[in-house]
This record gives C-alpha cells, sequence and structure tokens, in this order.
C-alpha cells in the first residue's frame, strides 16, 4: 500500500446529521412525518490546531481501519480526513465482516503498517467484544476507538474492560471525531502524556524507568492512580510482588470507578491460585461491570470449588439471566435496525418488527439503553404506533426521570393518538425540567406550539410560535399555524 498525503489547504468540514422532524397538526398538512436534514460546519480551529498530529500519524506508517457497516460515520470520517485534511482514501480501510478484521489487521502489520481501528460495537446482530479482546490480546498499543449508536453505562464499562481508548457515539460531530482521534495519538496534557510513557516503558519491559516516571506523575498530582497501576506494573515486572500488589491497592483506594486496579488484583490472586482472592475481586469487578455473564461462570466455579454451592448456584442462574437478557437485547436491536429500513417502503411489516424489537427489549432487563428505548419510541411514533411509542418512551423515563427530550417524545407521542390533555402535561414536565430547552431551536419550539395550541393553552402556544419567528422568519408551518388561529 502506498503511503502518502495530498498537499491541500485546510478548510472547513461539513457533516450532515438528522434532525428531529416537525409534527403535523395543521391541515392541509399530512398528519406524518419526514426526515430532514441539515450542514453543520464544524470549527476550522479544530482543524488547525490538530491536523499535523494526523498528518504525522499517516507519514509515519499510519492506516485507519474501519470495521463495520456505517455508512453515515464513514462518510463524515473520510469527509474530515479526506476531503479536507487531505490524505489519500487508500489510508482508509474498510472491513465489513469481523470475521474477516484479524487477518486484515495482522496484513497491515506484515506491510509495516499502523492501523488506528475504529470498530463498531455491533455488527450483524452480534456484539463485536470478542473481537476487541483479539485484538488487545495480539496487539497492546494498536488504537482502538469503538463506535456504537448508544451504549448505557454496563455495556461501556464491558468495552473498556477488554481494552478499548474510548467509545465514540456514530453520530459524532466531525469535531468530536478528530479531538477523540488525537487525544489517543497524542494526548494533550502533560500528566496523560507520562501516562502514556509510563505504560509504553512497561510493555518494554524499560521497568526502573517506568519507576521514575510514575514517581514524576505522582510528584505533579499525588493519588494519580494511573501512576500507581504503572508503579505497581513496574515492580511486577521485577519480581516484586509484595511491592507489586501494594501499588494497585493504593490505585484502587483512590479510584472507585477505575476497572484496572482490580483486574491487576485478580491477576496476582489467580497467579498465586488464591482462589478467595480471585473470587473477591471477580465480585467487585462484576458489581462494576455486571453485564459479563462469563464472569459470573467463573465466580460460580470459584464458589463450587471452594465448597460454597448455593453461592456457586446463585452465579450460574445470573450468569445464564445475563446471556438470555444480552441475546433478547441484541436481538431487539436488530428488530429495530429491520423496522426502520422498511418503514418508508413498507410500514405494515415494519410494524411488526417494531413490536417485535418492543417485546424484546423491554425484557432485556439492563442490557438495553435509555436511548435505545427513546429511539425505539421515535421509530414507533414516526410508524403511526404511538400506544407502542408511549411505551417505549416509558421504560425509557424510568431509567431516565430527569431527561426532558424523553419527556418531550412522550408528548408527541399522546399528540399523535390526540391525547392532548397527557400531551401538554409532559410538554409542561419537560420545560420544569429544561426551561430553555426550546430555545435556539425552532422544530422544538414549533411542536411544543403545535400540542400547546391543540391542548387550548394559547398562551404558551403563542410564546413557541413567536420564537420560532424570531429565530427562523420563514419557518414551514409557522403560517398554516397562525391562518388557522384567525381563521
Amino acid at each position: 500500500m502506498r503511503i502518502r498525503r495530498r498537499d491541500k489547504a485546510m478548510k472547513g468540514v461539513y457533516v450532515v446529521k438528522s434532525v428531529e422532524d416537525k409534527i403535523a397538526d395543521v391541515e392541509p398538512r399530512k398528519q406524518s412525518e419526514s426526515r430532514g436534514v441539515y450542514v453543520v460546519r464544524a470549527s476550522e480551529e479544530v482543524i488547525n490546531k490538530y491536523g499535523n498530529i494526523i498528518y504525522e500519524f499517516v507519514d509515519g506508517g499510519g492506516v485507519f481501519v474501519l470495521i463495520g457497516n456505517d455508512k453515515v460515520f464513514y462518510q463524515s470520517f473520510k469527509r474530515s480526513v479526506v476531503f479536507e485534511l487531505g490524505i489519500d482514501s487508500e489510508l482508509i480501510q474498510i472491513v465489513h465482516e469481523p470475521e474477516l478484521a484479524m487477518s486484515k489487521i495482522d496484513e497491515f502489520i506484515k506491510n509495516g503498517l499502523a492501523p488506528f481501528v475504529f470498530l463498531e460495537h455491533l455488527m450483524n446482530g452480534k456484539s463485536n467484544l470478542q473481537l476487541l479482546s483479539h485484538i488487545r490480546k495480539d496487539y497492546l498499543k494498536m488504537p482502538v476507538i469503538i463506535l456504537a449508536r448508544e451504549v448505557d453505562k454496563n455495556h461501556l464499562m464491558q468495552f473498556y474492560e477488554e481494552g478499548a481508548n474510548h467509545v465514540l457515539n456514530m453520530s459524532a460531530s466531525v469535531n468530536e471525531i478528530i479531538r477523540k482521534l488525537v487525544y489517543i495519538l497524542k494526548p494533550q496534557t502533560e500528566i496523560d502524556e507520562l501516562v502514556l510513557v509510563g505504560n509504553r516503558l512497561n510493555l518494554d519491559n524499560r521497568f526502573e524507568d517506568a519507576i521514575r516516571v510514575a514517581n514524576t506523575i505522582l510528584t505533579k498530582r499525588p493519588k494519580s492512580p494511573q501512576a500507581h497501576i504503572i508503579m505497581g506494573d513496574a515492580y511486577k515486572g521485577l519480581a516484586r510482588r509484595k511491592a507489586a500488589m501494594a501499588e494497585y491497592l493504593l490505585a484502587e483506594r483512590d479510584s472507585k470507578m477505575f476497572i484496572d486496579p482490580l483486574k491487576r488484583m485478580f491477576l496476582m490472586h489467580a497467579e498465586d491460585q488464591n482462589r478467595e482472592g480471585m473470587c473477591e475481586y471477580l465480585i467487585k469487578l462484576d458489581t462494576m461491570s455486571p453485564l459479563n455473564f462469563n464472569r459470573k461462570m467463573k465466580i460460580g466455579d470459584l464458589n463450587y470449588d471452594l465448597g460454597k454451592v448455593d453461592e456457586a448456584e446463585n452465579y450460574y442462574d445470573k450468569a445464564i439471566t445475563a446471556a438470555e437478557s444480552e441475546a433478547r437485547a441484541i436481538v431487539g436491536e436488530m428488530s429495530l435496525d429491520i423496522a426502520e429500513k422498511l418503514v418508508e417502503t413498507d410500514p405494515e411489516r415494519a410494524s411488526k418488527y417494531f413490536k417485535k424489537s418492543l417485546d424484546l427489549i423491554k425484557d432485556s432487563k439492563g442490557f438495553a439503553s435509555m436511548n435505545t428505548f427513546n429511539r425505539l419510541g421515535i421509530s414507533l411514533r414516526k410508524a403511526g404506533l404511538w400506544e407502542d411509542a408511549v411505551e417505549a418512551y416509558t421504560v425509557a423515563e424510568k431509567l431516565s426521570p430527569g431527561d426532558e427530550n424523553i419527556q418531550y417524545n412522550l408528548g408527541l407521542a399522546y399528540h399523535a393518538g390526540k391525547d392532548y390533555a397527557s400531551a401538554v402535561k409532559r410538554m409542561l414536565v419537560a420545560l420544569k425540567i429544561n426551561p430553555k430547552m426550546y430555545v435556539g431551536n425552532p422544530d422544538v419550539a414549533f411542536n411544543m406550539g403545535v400540542v400547546f395550541k391543540a391542548s387550548g393553552n394559547q398562551p404558551q402556544a403563542d410564546k413557541m410560535i413567536r420564537h420560532v419567528r424570531e429565530i427562523a422568519p420563514d419557518y414551514e408551518g409557522v403560517q398554516d399555524f397562525l391562518s388557522a388561529q384567525t381563521a
């Protein structure tokens, strides 16, 4: 593969994003919704500030490997890297089948390239968690960003636990994509840079140097868990196991959400064949990252070996429940993907898959995120299945009771079902949570105006429409709205 970049003046970056569509209430407009797009110009400052770091990466043999099928993200990434930074498109390699990913990565490495991997968290109805584990097993230093529409906290912990550098939403702006990419290539703070250096020194078996770096970090940031991890890894490499364990314990003490100390302590106990210690730290890991059914099986096995049969059975049951829930969540998201593909051309079949998705996801017991339910609710509402949409939003509300967007979407769903009293109630709740949620957003303001008008709350309706006219004088639907008022 020929590695080069084109000389090209840097300019603004554009990315297309979808927006929440306008609801229809005023005749003769259709009682349906259609998808719109708008174009946002990204900051030239971001490109100018970070462009050279990306150039250094590709000039040194770097290549971007996108493992997935999301065309929107690919186009956004290509637009920013190829068209705006002037980097050759051959430096972006797409792998559509996860089964081929490792062989492709191996091929790049053999050719002297340095892959930077973007990996979709879910492909063809299957999680790519195992693929991430394989990548990390063979290539510890390879940067990996996980791509997802939405991932809840527990799923997020699984990917970080397997070694992901970052998790990035597929709808991220070009600015955010570049910032994440550059942060991994070259940390932007002195402490982050020192942590990166210390970890690399340990990987290169330069343990004394790593200890010096860790001490430097601790002088600048006392109680740094990352510094204690570096120190512990170095002591372990020098066969000073007691000192290593002491550092890992300090890292665990100083960070309640840092999973690495727990993993290190488990490995220490495993190497010492200390089943009690192994079980203790697996349970701590399970508390922090509870969706790993294989770990629950391991806890069950350890308890069984320790003669704690009842506790073993408890974890075996939890493992089976977790595996079943993950399978239901994955199939539920597959059904949602199918429904969204069919909704425009075959709404009847789409309805079948929407309902199947709702039934599967709502029983997934924590594996589906609030955003998934919110996304499902939006799709159901647009498909005319407002009662099912309300059900989906209600689950999302339980997962995130303080989210104004869920209340707003519930209002739209009730409005679609002509339950105007419930619709306006939800809009008022949304505004109580965030009184300015409509400010600067003509779509939200217009939709709220329509809901308030339908419920007879004319003052609030007028307030919303005035705002729409202030920020978007030619906004479609405003004239019909005003005409309907004077008719």
